[in-house]
């Protein structure tokens, strides 16, 4: 088990994430295939990308691990967006596994998981470094601090919110 992490959402009126006070944050892609046909290289680059249009949305959502969130929040106030706040987001207790993405060759991703109190996951994490290293992910178009959730980030996680 890993200790409690924290990370940061940037979020804004035009953002491409849901949020929801009672839900909490939630991707607008949804896939129902194994997470190798769709966790790749390509499909990363595509959300980092914010001049790409994917025909189909994206299915990650992406947090900080340290307040470059704030900066990204001002970043967005700058360019006319609305309703920009950054949510500081506490993962308790998650557990260290590896998800498996290697549709064309054996790979294996490190991922930081949540469970619900039933058991099922509910959110799993994973580092750009690690996007880097495992899949090759263009470190141009990428920063070390930002990582990414597949699934959702529930509202009790959130633990605060703050307008900028």
């Amino acid at each position: 088990m890993a200790g409690d992490r924290t990370f940061y959402r940037v979020q804004s009126d035009q953002s491409f994430t849901h949020y929801n006070e009672e839900v909490g944050f939630a991707p607008q892609g949804h896939y129902y295939m194994n997470y190798d046909h769709w966790v790749t290289k390509d499909r990363i680059e595509a959300h980092l990308n914010w001049k790409a249009r994917p025909l189909e949305p994206s299915p990650f959502i992406s947090v900080f691990d340290n307040l470059d969130a704030k900066r990204r929040a001002t970043m967005l106030k700058d360019v006319r967006h609305t309703g920009v706040f950054v949510a500081e987001i506490r993962v308790s207790s998650p557990e260290s596994e590896s998800l498996d993405v290697g549709y064309a060759n054996d790979k294996t991703l490190p991922v930081l998981t949540t469970m619900d109190e039933t058991g099922v996951c509910t959110s799993a994490f994973f580092s750009t470094h690690d996007a880097r290293r495992y899949l090759a992910v263009d470190h141009r178009v990428s920063q070390l601090s930002e990582w990414f959730t597949l699934s959702s980030i529930p509202h009790n996680m959130i633990v605060s919110k703050t307008f900028v």
